[in-house]
């Protein structure tokens, strides 16, 4: 397996609201703005904030935002502007803004809190939580674990692994705390932030750390001036060489861009958002909340649901700092849609056990977002279809399957082979694509397809951890206690099981609506040449059946090199143009 392997995960979570309500005012009286602030945003938006303004030792202060009920990211501010009684917290780059004045009868700084042009009121009380040295940082690193005191490390720290045909940065973050000091590690290319240092120490010129569980460790000497580190990087027994620079404070080491979702922030957008909520009263329930957007006007709407792929996505589907849906609705209603995107359950505002969820409950809450639309006299009847991406291009044709009353359904990186067969050969493909050997990314390949054949096959997860601790105890060579129990980890999931055990090409078979099949020719993850033959072969008998490879794009339709997940973060575009346009040109001639 690649030094990749062991990292891959992808973290959600940002700000992404829009409800308008009205503004509040409030009498001015004297008040020191630096501490932790908390409120909560209204009804039906239900956002806990936090703000946490810290005195700058050069003067002036600097702060940053907290969304707890969105998870664990916090947001720097651009800007903190503080006088005895106004307080303006900006974040640029997010188009956001609290601007507010000190209620002395409500001991509260009460103002309004605006992003991309959406006004909400919201007033704030001082908190009592204690606020320490890592709050007016970027990054929050509250699931490290406290370190014995180092010195002359404080500080962001960023460097570049070079894997050959692939770069993968790096972003170290050393806070020292009353009693110790807290440190993780970003991996910007594939979504982690503030992975937890387990170890970190100083001897002389030289530092060390390491992460425990995924075998890391770094070596390296620190220059005279404090700037740099250069040494040697090591994972599993693979060792690379990196050098990590120390960042200008209040400076990001890495700056990404994303035109299309600035140009919808920038500027008013030619239709209507409604926050909206759902029920799937399927046992044992759930309430599923989301964004619809809407064409100015009185509807009726031919509309679309959209489904998001794996992963605990919220609303705008965002990975590797990328909002999918955002980009994708908003094109769509400015196309005449109406659009409905929601937060998966357990995920943002949606309630529900993620973790013990399947597809098949995915499916459940996809066709409850389809009975909400159903109901609403501003939703256009025989106009309704789904669009679904990845996982979500299994769940479409499922619920397709079921309801011919769906006008249409459109699959962009679905699957077509067995969860068991497609994730072995995601994993070869994307290992050769960072540099291993095709020798060994075919013996990773083979050693993969007896473990999911396994675990697709038993009966429980239980029987599933025990098979693949079996077939480890072959593999030559021996492989670590952490490589057997990242495998065994692996197994002991429903959703796991269930996806690898799911073959699509039957329900496929039974789809008899119009269906817009896509794929990216540089898909590593939804490999056309290996899902679009069973695609093809199952939609024989589809008489309004396209299917369409994409030239150049990945797995999420934007234009790459190579299509490894390495380069997502780091492709400006969101979703490629001709996505956009051939999704809506087709959909269109469908609800005409």
């Amino acid at each position: 397996m690649s030094i990749l392997g062991l990292f891959a995960r992808v973290v959600q979570g940002a700000l992404a609201i829009a409800f308008v309500w009205g503004l509040a005012s409030a009498p001015a009286f004297a008040e020191e703005a630096a501490g932790r602030w908390s409120g909560q945003l209204p009804s039906p938006v239900n956002l806990h904030v936090v703000l946490i303004i810290t005195k700058a030792p050069a003067g002036g202060y600097t702060g940053v935002m907290e969304t707890p009920d969105q998870g664990d990211q916090v947001i720097a501010a651009t800007k903190v502007e503080a006088t005895a009684d106004h307080l303006v917290f900006t974040q640029a780059d997010l188009h956001l803004t609290y601007d507010a004045r000190w209620d002395q009868g409500k001991k509260a700084w009460v103002g309004v809190f605006t992003q991309s042009g959406h006004a909400f009121p919201l007033a704030l009380v001082r908190d009592e939580a204690p606020v320490v040295k890592a709050a007016a940082a970027a990054v929050k690193l509250d699931k490290s674990p406290l370190l014995a005191p180092v010195s002359g490390l404080d500080g962001d720290w960023g460097g570049t692994l070079d894997l050959g045909p692939q770069k993968l940065r790096l972003v170290l973050h050393v806070r020292s705390e009353d009693k110790g000091v807290k440190a993780g590690i970003d991996i910007p290319d594939q979504g982690v932030v503030a992975l937890p240092i387990t170890a970190l120490g100083r001897a002389a010129d030289t530092v060390t750390f390491k992460i425990a569980s995924l075998e890391v460790a770094f070596t390296g000497v620190l220059s005279p001036d404090g700037g740099t580190l250069t040494g040697t990087f090591t994972q599993a027994g693979h060792d690379l060489p990196l050098k990590l620079e120390r960042s200008a404070a209040g400076t990001a080491v890495v700056k990404l861009r994303r035109p299309q979702e600035e140009a919808i922030a920038a500027a008013p957008v030619p239709y209507r958002e409604e926050i909206v909520a759902f029920d799937n009263p399927v046992p044992p329930g759930v309430r599923l909340a989301g964004t619809l957007t809407l064409p100015k006007g009185a509807g009726p709407f031919p509309a679309v649901v959209l489904i998001s792929g794996s992963g605990r996505n919220a609303r705008d589907e965002e990975v590797f700092d990328h909002k999918v849906f955002l980009v994708l609705a908003d094109h769509l209603t400015r196309r005449g849609f109406a659009v409905l995107r929601y937060d998966k359950r357990g995920a943002g505002q949606s309630t529900g056990d993620y973790k013990a969820a399947t597809s098949a409950d995915f499916t459940s809450d996809a066709a409850a977002a389809i009975g909400y639309l159903k109901r609403r006299a501003d939703i256009a009847r025989g106009k309704l279809g789904l669009i679904g991406h990845s996982e979500g291009g299994l769940i479409a044709p499922t619920l397709a399957a079921s309801d011919p009353s769906l006008a249409f359904i459109v699959l962009m990186a679905g699957p077509g082979v067995p969860g068991r067969i497609l994730i072995a050969e995601q994993q070869r493909l994307i290992d050769m694509a960072q540099g291993e050997p095709a020798a060994d990314a075919a013996k990773d390949y083979a050693l993969n397809r007896r473990l999911f054949d396994a675990i697709a096959t038993a009966k429980d997860r239980a029987e599933a951890k025990a098979r693949v601790r079996e077939i480890m105890a072959t593999v030559d060579p021996k492989p670590t206690a952490t490589e057997i129990d990242q495998r065994v980890k692996f197994a002991d999931s429903e959703w796991v099981k269930y996806f690898l055990s799911y073959d699509p090409a039957p329900t496929l078979r039974r789809v008899r609506v119009p269906i817009l099949v896509l794929s990216g020719s540089k898909d590593l993850q939804v490999p056309p040449a290996l899902d679009l033959p069973p695609i093809r072969a199952a939609l024989a008998r589809n008489r309004d059946a396209t299917i369409v490879e994409m030239p150049g794009l990945n797995h999420l339709f934007q234009h790459a090199d190579t299509g490894a997940p390495l380069e997502y973060s780091r492709i400006d575009e969101t979703l490629a143009p001709e996505l956009l346009q051939t999704v809506a040109d087709w959909i269109a001639k469908r609800v005409k």
